[in-house]
């Protein structure tokens, strides 16, 4: 009998957890060997290991593989080979992130990952055989990772739907919302913020995969529960440390959409927006509203709030839906210079309301409004001077600037 099969053999007894079956592989092989879910984070690893490398270690302590190096495995492309192929693949150490020489497999049901093996050459280099035995290895584990996949599902199905409840119930009692979070042994966050990340695409398995690996390895916020609402990927985040204040939030979701976006091979718009970091859990349901604010606005405003994460960013904007229930409720209401503009443009083919609203949104400034209107600024000035002359309006005066300014986004929000 070769000496494949008949390591094979032993991989093919009854094993009780995984812990047996990883120190199986462990022994086989001659080396330290660590499991991983999914999203990378840790199931179990071979306990009788006296060498390890630092990746290894801060994986053990933190259970969790350290950002920075799903990170680089990701710019360089190697998770993607793990995730397309069912072969082991030989990973050469990367010695300022503590990564030694591996080698690894994805355990896989058909085209779905479950899980990845991780096998440190230290004192050993696996050969072809070595190979063979990973591979029949992933293969033990698949049945062993299903029924660990069914029983995360099922918590995670179970947090969706309070958190959910959570989110879309206003005036709820803070003792309701601590019981519910003592049944799901979740401690409650100090402080929160509710982010709201939309898809241009519906979210696939895959999308949710990645986009949960990438929060669980983010050494500044922690998720404490998710939602996906085919657009919308809903999560109450939680700062690590006292370093992450509202100033710092807003960078760290740019940093989310920026780094999942990366990921994707073909190009996919992700709108990212957050609400204030809140204290009282029983005002979730008002965080969760601001987020959402901010996304819907994103969406209607891409070109004026590009820079715009967080909710208290939004500065006038926060006040439009008022400002245009209003508007609905006062239809004969019309602003008299736009209405007045449209009608000229119209039987005079010039584009005058394209140019005051052009001015508006660059406050003014003559040299970024005529480039962007692809016209000289003598050209600008006397379109100004005209609009002045048939309205009358008094464009320098705050309280105008600020009311056609108005005018202009709740005309673009009706479509009009």
């Amino acid at each position: 009998m070769s000496e494949y099969n008949s390591k094979k053999d032993e991989l093919k007894v009854a094993f009780s957890n995984l812990q047996e079956v990883v120190d199986k592989i462990s022994e086989l092989l001659h080396c330290p060997v660590t499991l991983e879910d999914e999203t990378h984070r840790l199931i179990t690893y071979s306990k009788h290991d006296i060498h390890t490398d630092p990746a290894r270690l801060e994986t053990i302590i933190s259970r969790q593989v350290p950002f920075k190096v799903t990170q680089r495995l990701w710019k360089q492309g190697i998770i993607q080979k793990l995730n397309e192929s069912s072969q082991p693949i030989r990973i050469k150490a990367i010695q300022d992130i503590g990564l030694g020489n591996r080698v690894a497999i994805s355990i896989r049901q058909k085209d779905d990952v479950l899980g990845y093996i991780w096998v440190i050459e230290m004192e050993n280099t696996l050969d072809t055989v070595g190979f063979e035995i990973l591979t029949e290895a992933a293969q033990t584990l698949r049945m062993f990772l299903l029924k660990h996949r069914l029983q995360q599902r099922k918590e995670t199905e179970g947090q969706q739907r309070f958190f959910w409840r959570l989110l879309n119930k206003s005036n709820q009692k803070k003792e309701d919302i601590i019981s519910g979070f003592n049944k799901l042994q979740v401690d409650i966050p100090e402080r929160f913020s509710i982010a709201i990340f939309r898809f241009s695409t519906r979210i696939t398995a895959r999308q949710e995969q990645q986009f949960i690996t990438y929060l669980h390895a983010n050494h500044d916020i922690e998720m404490v529960f998710y939602h996906i609402d085919q657009y919308d990927f809903t999560l109450l985040l939680s700062p690590k440390h006292s370093q992450i204040t509202l100033q710092k939030l807003p960078h760290l979701i740019e940093d989310i959409v920026h780094s999942f976006s990366e990921k994707e091979k073909k190009p996919i718009k992700v709108i990212g927006g957050c609400s204030h970091l809140f204290t009282k859990i029983e005002r979730i349901d008002k965080a969760y509203h601001e987020a959402l604010t901010v996304v819907d606005l994103k969406e209607t405003y891409a070109s004026e709030l590009t820079s715009v994460n967080g909710y208290w960013e939004l500065g006038v904007f926060k006040y439009l839906d008022i400002l245009i229930d209003r508007k609905t409720e006062e239809e004969s209401m019309d602003c008299f210079p736009i209405r007045f503009l449209t009608d000229y443009d119209e039987k005079n083919q010039t584009n005058l309301l394209e140019t005051l609203e052009v001015f508006l949104n660059t406050d003014g400034n003559v040299n970024e409004a005529s480039k962007e209107l692809h016209v000289h600024p003598n050209t600008l000035n006397y379109r100004m001077k005209r609009i002045v002359e048939l309205t009358g309006i008094k464009y320098k005066d705050p309280k105008v600037k600020i009311d056609l300014y108005l005018e202009f986004k709740i005309r673009k929000w009706m479509g009009k």
